[in-house]
């Protein structure tokens, strides 16, 4: 045997063995022992081989016991060099060590969920007691209500009270936070260091762990609550995410009332900056998937793959998993695919394990949702390669029962890289029943969460999972609060979209009709040309759309080789000094020749672009089909290029119209970004610019004239919008319908699709409004018959369920913390119905809202609230208008983003204010509606005369 075997084997085996404990004597002893024999042999051992033993760490010294060889100038010391471990008995030693972790942490979760149940009661009691601990005794010894323990038995340690909530708002970490306190603490006092050592205690790692339990009490008293006031799961859907959707309906006992049209629109996205380090996961406890995700194995049940891809997927890269190995190079959880309603409240999301943003993902939500609804509720879904979804459910027989009762489309911004038949087909702006559903609501919840990227990356993966989860039922309950304000803004926005686009088309109704002589253009007129275009469009497939992009690139090699020609003959006709003309020579003539082969080939080529592709008798013109084609090409470019420029712009857009602050270093980057930009689109929109004055005077000289032919800058064209009749120009097809050649038409087609959309948005809005009202009374009088029951009695099935699952067998005690929770939850579920209205009443002085469509019993239930309300807040109120006022009347910041401010790089159009005879008949209605709330009403009118004159 080597030597060193017996030792490198002891060595082993007594580190494989689990930590031991010693008793106070033995200790003593041990101690005792390494002093004597350092002092013996101290002096003469070298510094390489020194054996540090760390003083007061049992398992330290388990796994590396002492040890005493040491190097002797006596010639009898002998020293036995220890051999490197194997690695097989390295991995055996590592895997040791890794159970006897996962033993130390499921003992301790064991222990957590042991006392989670007591102590989600004692939370209770004391929250009731204290009124959330806002009362001046929140502080005072409340143990003899809880612990029946012994005074000898019981330890009292005194800490601070923090509010975890506020991290809710002000985002602040564990680390920096706690860093802080420790620091604060020792200026205070003598530095306190944990117990048996030097070293301080980790603050960071109990307040993360004090944080996570109080996270698991708040979700507790969360779904206790969701689950004794919610009969059924759309219920929990209104309570939890966003009752303008999935609110009861109130019974309709007016005419005048709307009818629930029962449909609801989500959008679905997928975002891989939420990703998780696989090294930063010991796998030592089971992952426990929070309420608001979707469980793996129900990802897993419908998760699929497929080899067949149409050109929207391809356009999509993270549809099908194109996404390389190297992207998840690393990572256990590569990303998130989240869902959420056209309000931005979250709905579910996926965790996306080890994968892309495959469909199996939009699928488990899909079912997860419809599963959670009533059964008469259809959906809307904004996805941004919904148009691909149809065919694939389809093709794989996936959620067939489901299939009537769903419709797909695309999100607005997404749509516009989408081929042309795919947008009329799915874009939400083009379709009836979408309303102003835009599908950017994911966008904005990624924004939000975007300060758990960087610190969830290295945390556990549960730990991830419910940071994730806790932060989205926080956003959740702000949608709830801010709902009305919500609607009242879609409002606004829906209403100045009808105004603008009426008012197009009243300017557009006393026009004559060249094309129907004798009449004027009629709004029917433009529908029959929108339905015209809709059949010519739906009848071109794929292919064909293909080879006229292949057809426009042989052009365009064509036209590089034609000015290449065009710059050796100048060379040739204006030599330079030192030229070499021969070679000159021979290079014109080869590039002449193969412009004669490709003139030849285009000869050959079946075009899209020759008006015989039309089925009429017009001769075919090889010089108006390669201008067409390159024409055709620099416009397809110039609208890549619109998409890019509108992409950068649209957070400055986003701002204006949510009213919320940009930043100031966000603007600067993004006007940075634009100036980037600038000098490739100028290109580019030159280009087309030249090819369409060359098309237009060799083929249609009598339209070179027309307003819509004429130059276009850089500064008009930040203006147009994506879906503005520019884009729309079907005369580079040589179709001669008036939708096709006449641009009037083409705005009076855009006009009617916007008055549509605005009218269903309007329509939408009214259904949401009495569905979230509705809830609210129907939500207060659930926590009312909670109340009754556990007070009162008889218990029902449902809250004796809810009370076993929760409390156990404690059914006297559990009723009366149940009743004090449920009564706290009325309380604040009454000031939310108070605050949404003061906005419905607002909306209503303004007739922005019919009075009809508030529900039954809302106003009666808001007098009775405000005549029970307590009227000591009105100084109060007052204090705050005087403070409005004071910040009203300050500089600016700097940070609130401004057309005035962004010049040319934002383009609005520039509409005339509202006029003084509009404010006052405005202040006369409000002077007579309520004249103690002149102020803010004024306000609001402004608002929304000043929303109403502008353009959208």
């Amino acid at each position: 045997m080597p030597q060193g075997t017996s030792n490198h084997l002891y060595n082993f085996h007594r580190a494989s063995r689990l930590p031991i404990f010693e008793s106070r004597a033995q200790k003593r002893i041990r101690l005792a022992s390494q002093r004597k024999d350092q002092l013996e042999v101290g002096n003469r051992r070298r510094p390489a081989q020194v054996s540090t033993v760390p003083l007061n760490s049992t398992i330290e010294e388990t796994l590396n016991p002492p040890s005493n060889s040491a190097d002797c100038d006596d010639p009898n010391w002998t020293t036995c060099d220890e051999d490197p471990m194997s690695p097989d008995d390295t991995q055996t030693l590592f895997e040791i060590r890794r159970y006897n972790q996962s033993l130390i942490q499921n003992h301790r979760q064991r222990n957590w969920i042991g006392v989670m149940s007591q102590l989600f009661q004692a939370y209770l009691y004391l929250k009731q007691k204290t009124a959330d601990w806002t009362l001046p005794s929140s502080l005072d010894d409340y143990s003899k209500d809880l612990c029946d323990c012994t005074s000898e038995r019981q330890h009292t340690r005194e800490v601070d009270l923090i509010d975890l909530m506020v991290w809710n708002i002000c985002n602040s970490h564990v680390t920096p936070f706690s860093e802080v306190m420790r620091r604060w603490n020792e200026s205070l006092s003598i530095r306190l260091c944990a117990k048996n050592s030097n070293k301080p205690r980790d603050l960071r790692r109990h307040l993360s762990g004090a944080v996570d339990a109080y996270r698991s009490l708040k979700t507790m008293q969360r779904e206790l609550l969701q689950n004794v006031t919610s009969p059924t799961k759309q219920d929990v859907l209104a309570q939890r995410s966003c009752p303008a959707c999935f609110g009861q309906f109130s019974t309709v006992t007016d005419p005048g009332q709307p009818e629930d049209n029962h449909k609801i629109f989500i959008c679905m996205d997928g975002n891989f900056q939420h990703r998780h380090h696989e090294r930063a996961e010991k796998h030592h406890l089971p992952l426990q998937t929070p309420s608001i995700f979707v469980s793996p194995d129900e990802i897993k049940a419908v998760k699929g793959k497929f080899s067949q891809k149409d050109r929207c997927t391809e356009q999509h890269k993270a549809a099908d998993d194109r996404r390389n190995a190297s992207t998840w190079k690393g990572c256990d959880d590569t990303g998130l695919f989240g869902c959420c309603c056209r309000h931005d409240s979250v709905l579910y999301y996926c965790n996306i394990h080890k994968a892309g943003e495959g469909r199996g993902l939009p699928t488990s939500i899909i079912k997860q949702v419809f599963s959670d609804l009533n059964s008469q509720m259809e959906v809307g879904i904004l996805y941004d390669i919904g148009c691909t979804m149809p065919k694939f459910l389809e093709s794989r027989k996936l959620l067939s029962n489901y299939k009537t009762r769903m419709s797909f489309a695309t999100a607005v911004f997404h749509s516009y890289v989408h081929d042309w038949p795919c947008q009329i087909r799915y874009s939400p702006r083009l379709n009836v029943g979408w309303g102003l559903s835009d599908g950017k609501g994911l966008e904005r919840l990624w924004s939000y969460l975007s300060s758990l990227v960087s610190s969830q990356r290295y945390a556990t993966r549960n730990h991830r999972l419910n940071a994730i989860s806790h932060r989205s039922h926080f956003h959740n309950a702000l949608g709830i609060e801010k709902m009305a304000l919500v609607l009242k803004r879609k409002t606004v926005h829906a209403i100045k979209n009808r105004k603008y686009f009426q008012n197009v088309l009243d300017g557009l109704l006393v026009r004559s009709n060249p094309h129907n002589p004798g009449n004027h253009f009629t709004e029917n007129f433009f529908r029959e040309q929108w339905r015209s275009q809709r059949t010519y469009e739906l009848n071109h497939t794929d292919e064909s759309r293909a080879e006229k992009e292949k057809c426009a690139e042989f052009y365009e090699r064509g036209e590089a080789l034609r000015l290449l020609a065009d710059s050796f003959a100048s060379q040739l006709a204006n030599p330079s000094p030192g030229s070499n003309q021969v070679q000159l020579l021979e290079v014109y003539e080869k590039l002449q020749s193969l412009q004669k082969e490709q003139d030849d080939e285009a000869e050959k080529l079946g075009t899209f672009f020759s008006a015989t592709h039309f089925n009429t008798i017009t001769p075919r013109n090889l010089d108006l089909e390669r201008r067409l084609a390159l024409l055709w090409s620099a416009k397809t470019a110039l609208f890549k290029a619109a998409v890019e420029l509108q992409g950068e712009m649209q957070p400055l857009k986003d701002c204006k119209a949510r009213g919320e602050r940009l930043g100031t270093i966000l603007k600067e980057k993004i006007c940075a970004a634009l100036a980037r930009r600038k000098a490739g689109v100028t290109k580019t929109l030159k280009l087309f610019c030249t090819r369409r004055t060359d098309f237009l005077q060799h083929h249609a000289v009598d339209q070179l004239a027309l307003p819509e032919n004429q130059q276009i800058t850089y500064e008009q064209f930040s203006k147009l919008s994506l879906d503005d009749p520019f884009w729309n120009d079907g005369s580079l097809c040589l179709v001669k319908e008036p939708w096709a050649t006449d641009s009037l038409v083409r705005t009076g087609i855009h006009s009617t699709l916007g008055i549509d959309r605005a009218n269903e948005e309007i329509g939408q809005l009214h259904v949401e409004i009495r569905r979230a009202l509705s809830w609210g009374v129907f939500h207060r009088e659930q926590l009312k018959t909670c109340i009754d029951q556990c007070v009162i009695g008889p218990v029902g099935a449902n809250l004796a369920q809810a009370i076993e699952g929760s409390f156990g067998s404690a059914v006297n005690s559990a009723k009366v913390l149940l009743s004090g929770e449920a009564n706290a939850s009325l309380t604040m579920h009454e000031k939310l119905l108070l605050s949404w209205n003061v906005t419905i009443e607002s909306m209503v002085a303004l007739h922005l809202i019919p009075l009809e469509i508030l529900p039954s019993g809302w106003r009666a239930l808001m007098e009775f609230l405000n005549s029970s309300s307590n009227r000591n807040d009105a100084p109060f109120d007052l204090n705050l208008l005087l403070e409005d006022e004071v910040l009203r009347d300050q500089d600016s910041d700097g940070e609130s983003v401004e057309v005035d401010d962004l010049g040319e790089i934002f383009a609005e159009d520039n509409q005339p204010a509202h006029t003084l005879e509009e404010q006052d008949s405005v202040d006369n209605l409000l002077s007579t509606s309520q004249p103690s709330g002149r102020s803010q009403q004024q306000e609001d009118s402004l608002d929304f005369q000043q929303h109403v004159s502008q353009g959208p």
